[in-house]
């Protein structure tokens, strides 16, 4: 077991932190030793001495009351003041990075449930084992995310001071290696703590929709680009009062195409969309083939309900890791990659412990993955990110996400090469207020990435996929009455896997005849039914 400072078992946290042999121990030191096992960086007894402190008397408490001790020589313990004698036999632990501590939990995960160790077993091999571990971190791309991390990132701050956590985490959107990872904001001052990007469970709204939702019905074919849904309420509740779902905007726009409702997050599209695809395929999609393993469906908790799939209400959540994964398959024109943090591990012998190769895993066709990535294009040129810049020097896709009661921002974006999810949210959950600070941080990161890394900068777009004009009313052909809307031309151009483009001609707008002094609509075969001059007018359906 690790004692922290490169202490393993109980006879180094002896000699080191009281120069004795654990039979020389007194009662209160052996709790302070105990209590460090419970977090091995918080309860370390020389750099947070009152963590351990607290710990220590807590465990010689449950001794008393448990009858190991008793009351005088409880009271005698608790009194005692914590006096470390330390010796030379280790050195204070070095703060690891956020990659490395990421890395040593995924192994030691691994060893779990390939070997059927236990955790503390598994731990021990990883630290006194005599490993050696091929990662798959970026050293470039690592040193942009930690330092930005530490000292350059704002977030959020509630009425108590308090900054609002962040974590961002950088892939390769071909392979699935993780390049880089920032778990918190601020310096790591500790190893093995929590690292919101790998570990906390949070619901994900909007950035789930291209996957539970859009990347679905694309591929089941119940949806193009042009298609269009009224945006409008789907009920008003039991009650009758309450229009359900609400838009972030607050506005209904009616006649609304896919496009734009991915472009600007649309509650009510994706909600009728899903009511389409339905609910049992649209769960199957997430669980199955994106791979969103943290999603539930059990009788006290399940995510197979609308507010989940369609809106990212989820019962527990999504770690900020496995849905920036799920957008490889967007990224890599169908393709799931799952992530990784190492290639390899490497017994004493050299012999092959443990391996993560890449595997491609088909999940959408290339044409409608290439369709989704142009209608998350929109999303940043002219919808809930378009602050984001760096399409100025390269293509780049992404989904912002909010949650209820704004106590989760989300934004996953991509470039041709790389992926960059973004969280941001109290610790303990609470209303932030203000914009989505996400896509600022992911294009302040991305900016510094690319200007380094380089790179493609365009998306690849496949043979069958093509690019055709339609009308924004109808989803379908345009024709001349498309051009009197007195709203302007209704004409929009939009990318389709061939085959699916529109093939009929609006029925939307029509044109009639109007009296040119009255502006009443003319009745009859005439042009001057009324007697008086006829003119021409767009009607909308």
């Amino acid at each position: 077991i690790s004692f922290s400072d490169g202490c393993i078992g109980v006879n180094d946290a002896a000699k080191y932190y009281f120069s004795k042999t654990p039979a020389e121990l007194t009662i209160a030191e052996c709790a302070s030793i105990a209590a460090i096992t419970n977090n091995p960086s918080y309860y370390n007894p020389i750099r947070h001495p009152e963590n351990n402190l607290s710990r220590r008397n807590l465990i010689l408490r449950e001794m008393r009351n448990q009858g190991y001790l008793d009351e005088q020589a409880y009271e005698e313990a608790v009194a005692s003041p914590l006096e470390l004698h330390r010796s030379s036999l280790g050195k204070v632990e070095e703060v690891r990075s956020w990659y490395t501590d990421m890395v040593i939990e995924d192994v030691i995960d691994d060893l779990c449930r390939q070997y059927g160790m236990s955790r503390s077993a598994a731990s021990l091999r990883v630290h006194s084992g005599g490993l050696q571990i091929e990662i798959a971190m970026d050293p470039d791309i690592q040193k942009i995310v930690e330092d930005y991390y530490e000292s350059s990132v704002h977030t959020p701050v509630n009425s108590k001071g308090e900054q609002a956590q962040s974590a961002l985490i950088v892939m390769d959107s071909r392979t699935g290696d993780i390049l880089g990872v920032a778990g918190a904001v601020g310096e790591k001052t500790a190893n093995r703590v929590q690292n919101f990007a790998t570990q906390t469970l949070r619901p994900p709204g909007s950035v789930i929709k291209p996957i539970t939702v859009y990347g679905p019905a694309l591929e089941k074919g119940l949806i193009t680009w042009s298609s269009v849904y009224d945006d409008v309420p789907v009920n008003f509740g039991a009650s009758g009062n309450r229009a359900w779902p609400q838009n972030a905007t607050g506005v209904y726009r009616g006649l609304t195409n896919v496009a734009f409702a991915v472009a600007h997050s649309t509650n009510t599209v994706a909600v009728r969309v899903l009511e389409e695809l339905g609910l049992p395929e649209s769960f199957r999609f997430a669980k199955e083939k994106f791979h969103l393993e943290s999603m539930v469906d059990g009788a006290k908790a399940t995510d197979r309900d609308v507010a989940a799939l369609a809106l990212g209400q989820l019962n527990y959540g999504l770690t900020l890791r496995e849905i920036t994964t799920a957008y490889t398959v967007f990224a890599d024109l169908g393709s799931y990659h799952r992530w990784h943090s190492y290639y390899r591990v490497l017994d004493a012998k050299g012999e092959v412990l443990l391996s993560s190769p890449d595997t491609a895993e088909i999940v959408m066709s290339p044409g409608n993955a290439a369709v989704m990535t142009k209608l998350m294009q929109g999303v940043i040129r002219n919808g809930t990110s378009s602050s984001v810049t760096l399409d100025k020097l390269t293509e780049c896709a992404g989904k912002t996400g909010t949650t209820q009661n704004n106590c989760d921002r989300w934004f996953i974006g991509y470039t041709p090469d790389v992926i960059c999810g973004i969280w941001c949210g109290f610790e303990y959950p609470e209303p932030m207020s203000g914009g989505n600070p996400c896509t600022g941080i992911w294009n302040t990161v991305m900016h510094r990435i690319v200007a380094q890394s380089g790179g493609r900068t365009r998306f690849e777009v496949p043979g069958n996929v093509v690019q055709m004009s339609y009308c924004k009313d109808s989803g379908l052909l345009t024709d001349d009455a498309c051009l009197f809307d007195p709203r302007g031309k209704r004409i929009e151009t939009g990318w389709f896997v061939a085959g699916t483009e529109p093939q009929h001609s609006c029925d939307c707008h029509i044109l009639c005849r109007i009296d040119a002094e009255t502006g009443g609509v003319l009745h009859g075969n005439s042009d001057t039914s009324l007697g008086k001059p006829a003119g021409l007018i767009r009607v909308t359906r």
